[in-house]
């Protein structure tokens, strides 16, 4: 059985939260522990220990959790997480907050002079720590927005009363009962006020507080106001009850009071007291806030008040002379609120079903250069596998590059990657220094990126080590193993190219000890598009290959010709670690496509995609004009071409001679590029004889999606030419 260990340093041992709420929850799956400094002290489960409340607290609830062992640590306050952060670095333990209150409000409130600066400061202390978690428990819907927006597991366990079968009514002692800290901003001055002057006319009222004081001097007050107007028969003060007894107390008054003074922290949660004064049947007085006419409409006007003494004088005054029929109205519209809605027991589920998704959730670290909003086809890739991964109960966190020139840009495609999270670092790479350098003046970008011809890119491309990208390295690295303080991870993995993600993804590997996967998107070593300018880095690639494949746990590649390429030249060994993986085609991109009947009365050839490395149009335009001078090509025919060319592909296809017959639209996003595949006539495919047999370009799998004719100039052997063999289209190769 699992261990949970809970660390709280102010709450006692049987907490109503943390004990008979999220400790009795857990309990029955897990075993648990809590350490508490304060409190009832037994060896059952949950197990309690006390740790003696000193400066030397929190090493002391470090030492014992280490002892421990446990496999999740909930924290229940904002510095228990600091040995809680200690135990996850070095135990690897799971780590969660519980928070179910607005600490820095209630550090903020404390402060004269500077409340502000005090709030500021407390939040992002507090933030910084909780970025350590995996997971936060909260208990209201403002606090869950607050910690989503930097932390994706987050689940809302509101504080509500555990339902229980009750003892029958006692006698009524007391005609009005408060339960909980009392402070003067929870109304305490304006209790005592108010029974100072009901006392006139009831003269054997009875209030009845139970709770511990805010301060000394708030007690001090409390009873000097109680000394001075001789209310020690009406005002009674019990300092603790325990859980188990509470409810003899509920029992005993005839009416609940929930009156607190309206500052940010009390209008954003509801008081816990407020519902277990509806469990027993207290029809209760309570503020005029938002949320708490939000539960129900059933909720009595004259209940709901402003905070101010004459009203709650008035309320007081509509209690005690309550009529019988409708004082049962007030507490059957209360039950049926606590019975039906909010309770404990319909929380306790989410609380265990968010345990157990951890338990069986598995946390993947991913490299990933090109990634959305970049587009094209190095990008789909990862993020398909991010969004499958996702549905098979993996969480990853991706790690790509800042804003760089590039050829395309596809935003929409962002909003299927379902990553945890997704850091972007910067990187020392060309496309990195050119977008920082031109910042906004996106013409000066496109000119020198398509402007430049591609034979003096590659000549600058390969004088790197590694590759172009390798100035991504330090940046990606560091930002990993940042992450990696923060959650568990059981894989990292890199798509390549580049190839210096595979590094990143090795070396972060070598460092924690956690279990590498690669992705081949492209060959390194055997790249027929790389040139190296120095053969020391063909040498060094091929020796980090190596390095690589060796010490990887699984090698995924897109074809089984380049599985089988890579264990002829790295040995038979890796036969069992490499799975084919092709790039496939996500069916939900084709679902909501409808393809139009007629479109311009022409029939459309349709490449969509981009020409890189030996790709080229040249053949392809020879034939058209040769077919032209041939007077073979039918006068409705139309080629259109998608995507965000370099001018040399530019200048080829706007030749005089082909003006109307081939049309060059701007790179769209992925969407648009399917629906623009279902409406062609015929597809497009362009893989040179230079490319080895064993490639496989990702669109080559939408094409047969479509169920278009495919005029594919490949290399008649190889993979590419029998998938498409297979699936009817080997007379258009």
């Amino acid at each position: 059985m699992k261990k949970i260990l809970i660390l709280t340093k102010s709450h006692r041992s049987k907490d109503v939260r943390v004990y008979y709420k999220i400790a009795l929850s857990l309990s029955k799956n897990y075993k648990l522990k809590i350490l508490s400094p304060s409190g009832e002290d037994d060896f059952n489960n949950p197990e309690i220990e006390i740790i003696p409340k000193n400066r030397f607290m929190l090493l002391n609830l470090f030492l014992n959790a280490y002892r421990y062992k446990p496999d999740h640590i909930i924290c229940v306050e904002p510095l228990t997480l600091l040995p809680g952060i200690l135990m996850k670095l070095l135990r690897k333990t799971n780590l969660f907050y519980d928070c179910h209150e607005f600490f820095a409000l209630d550090f903020a409130g404390r402060m004269k002079n500077c409340r502000s600066i005090a709030f500021y400061l407390y939040n992002k202390f507090e933030n910084m720590l909780v970025s350590f978690t995996d997971g936060v428990i909260t208990v209201n819907k403002i606090m869950e927005e607050e910690y989503k927006r930097f932390h994706q597991n987050v689940v809302v366990c509101a504080n509500y009363p555990v339902l229980k079968e009750l003892a029958p009514s006692s006698a009524k002692i007391f005609d009005f009962i408060y339960t909980g800290s009392i402070s003067t901003d929870r109304g305490m001055l304006k209790i005592l006020v108010a029974a100072k002057n009901l006392v006139i006319t009831y003269p054997n009222l009875k209030i009845l507080f139970i709770g511990v004081f805010r301060s000394n001097s708030e007690k001090q007050i409390f009873f000097d106001f109680i000394n001075q107007n001789q209310l020690q028969d009406n005002v009674i003060y019990k300092d603790f009850v325990a859980n188990k007894e509470i409810s003899s107390y509920y029992l005993s008054a005839k009416f609940g009071l929930c009156f607190l003074r309206p500052i940010a922290k009390h209008r954003k949660a509801i008081a816990l007291k407020l519902l277990e004064y509806w469990q027993h049947g207290l029809p209760t007085i309570m503020n005029n806030f938002d949320f708490i006419k939000g539960i129900t409409d059933k909720i009595n006007n004259k209940l709901l008040i402003d905070y101010t003494i004459h009203d709650l004088i008035k309320s007081m005054q509509y209690l005690l002379n309550l009529d019988e029929e409708t004082k049962k109205q007030i507490i059957g519209a209360n039950h049926i609120v606590v019975n039906t809605r909010l309770n404990w027991q319909i929380e306790e589920k989410k609380l265990i079903h968010f345990f157990r998704n951890f338990d069986s959730e598995k946390n993947l670290l991913l490299f990933a250069y090109f990634y959305p909003p970049l587009g094209g086809p190095g990008v789909q890739r990862p993020c398909k596998l991010v969004k499958y991964m996702k549905n098979n109960n993996w969480n990853t966190d991706v790690i790509s590059v800042k804003n760089i020139v590039f050829h395309s840009y596809d935003s929409e495609m962002l909003s299927e990657c379902t990553h945890r999270s997704l850091s972007r670092t910067f990187s020392c790479d060309l496309m990195s220094i050119l977008k920082a350098l031109t910042r906004k003046r996106e013409s000066v970008q496109q000119k020198l990126y398509f402007g430049t011809p591609e034979k003096y890119k590659r000549i600058f491309r390969n004088i790197f080590p590694i590759d172009d990208k390798i100035g991504w390295f330090p940046f990606a690295l560091t930002r990993a193993l940042f992450l990696s303080l923060q959650r568990n991870y059981q894989y990292v993995m890199a798509t390549m190219g580049p190839y210096t993600g595979g590094l990143c993804a090795y070396i972060f590997s070598k460092l924690t000890k956690t279990k590498l996967i690669i992705d081949y998107r492209d060959h390194w070593s055997m790249n027929p598009c790389l040139d190296y300018t120095f053969k020391f880095q063909y040498k060094l690639a091929e020796f980090l290959e190596k390095k690589f494949l060796d010490h990887a746990e699984f090698i995924t590649v897109i074809s089984y010709g380049m599985k089988k390429e890579l264990v002829e030249s790295f040995g038979q060994h890796l036969e069992e670690k490499i799975h084919v993986m092709y790039n496939g085609w996500d069916e939900e991109d084709f679902a909501d496509i409808s393809v139009p009947k007629e479109h311009n009365n022409k029939i459309t050839f349709s490449y969509i995609g981009n020409f890189y490395g030996s790709r080229s149009t040249n053949y392809f335009i020879e034939a058209v004009k040769q077919l032209l001078k041939e007077n073979e090509l039918p006068d409705d025919i139309v080629f259109s071409f998608t995507g965000n060319y370099y001018y040399q592909t530019i200048e080829a296809m706007n030749d005089e001679s082909l003006k109307g017959l081939i049309e060059i639209c701007p790179q769209t996003v992925h969407n648009e590029a399917v629906k623009k595949m279902m409406e062609s006539d015929c597809l497009l495919l362009f893989i040179p004889s230079t490319d080895r047999g064993s490639t496989l370009t990702g669109k080559i799998f939408e094409y047969i999606r479509t169920h278009k004719p495919i005029l594919a100039m490949i290399p008649p052997i190889g993979e590419a030419a029998d998938i498409l063999r297979s699936c009817g289209q080997k007379k258009y190769l």
